[in-house]
């Protein structure tokens, strides 16, 4: 069978070479080619396969190579600034309708055994949590455990330093797994109408459900694109969460320089 990946084309790369690391000229161990250490990196993200199945030849790095590159980039701040950078060209461009702006979470099970690791234990996955705008472009995302609470994740979505804050945000849509009284007062506060609806208690009065319109669906949508497109996403086979967060944040990095360069 064909791969489906063979490497970046030369406007993709464009978007994202600004922001590695500049070759040093200094003896020693000879600099790694980076857009063959990226190749190999997107190979393994967008097929899900393992590192010793990155392709041989003139186009890919060696898998040890692109596990260390991977590394380094997530712990460095590399992948998240190249994901933040275009998310700011995106807005400059207005790419991004801040108006209505969408929350919702996917869990992605683990494989292997259950011993313990960050963000809870590897074989019972982790969950992911994001903020898209109103056409369902990532704008955050966020990992937990796989029973982690959503409605804390709120605001720690809202608070990246590129997400606008100007008050072009003016309604937050989100299921009924949303449905807190400190969430509606968090948002409220800073100037968002939270449009959530609420869940039916015995205890608890009837209240009347917002209107609200019917967009919600966009951002299901995208996490079924993010899993499909990205097949590294779909499942957690990573023990360390370093890379865990660096094939996310690569995914919607590749997805926003895909609608910058085609639209």
């Amino acid at each position: 069978m064909a791969r489906c990946f063979n490497g970046i084309t030369d406007a993709q790369w464009s978007k994202i070479k600004p922001f590695l690391p500049a070759k040093k000229n200094k003896t020693g161990r000879p600099f790694a080619d980076l857009r063959k250490v990226i190749n190999s990196v997107l190979h393994v993200l967008f097929e899900g396969s393992r590192w010793k199945s990155i392709p041989k030849g003139e186009n890919w790095a060696p898998k040890s190579t692109a596990y260390g590159w991977m590394k380094k980039l997530q712990q460095d701040g590399v992948l998240k600034k190249i994901k933040s950078e275009l998310i700011k060209e995106a807005d400059k461009k207005e790419l991004i309708k801040w108006k209505n702006v969408l929350f919702d979470g996917t869990f992605s099970p683990g494989k292997g055994g259950g011993e313990q690791v960050e963000y809870g234990y590897k074989g019972k996955g982790s969950t992911i949590h994001a903020i898209t705008d109103e056409n369902g472009m990532f704008l955050n995302a966020r990992i937990s455990p796989a029973n982690g609470n959503e409605r804390l994740e709120v605001v720690k979505l809202l608070s990246a330093s590129y997400i606008c804050k100007n008050g072009s945000i003016e309604n937050a849509h989100a299921d009924k797994g949303y449905d807190s009284e400190a969430v509606r007062s968090d948002l409220r506060n800073i100037g968002i109408r939270p449009m959530i609806p609420y869940r039916n208690f015995k205890n608890r009065l009837p209240k009347k459900a917002t209107s609200q319109p019917k967009i919600r669906w966009k951002i299901e949508r995208t996490f079924a694109w993010l899993k499909t497109k990205f097949r590294r996403i779909a499942t957690r086979w990573e023990r360390k969460v370093d890379i865990w967060k660096g094939f996310l944040d690569l995914a919607i990095a590749m997805m926003w320089i895909d609608k910058l360069v085609f639209g």
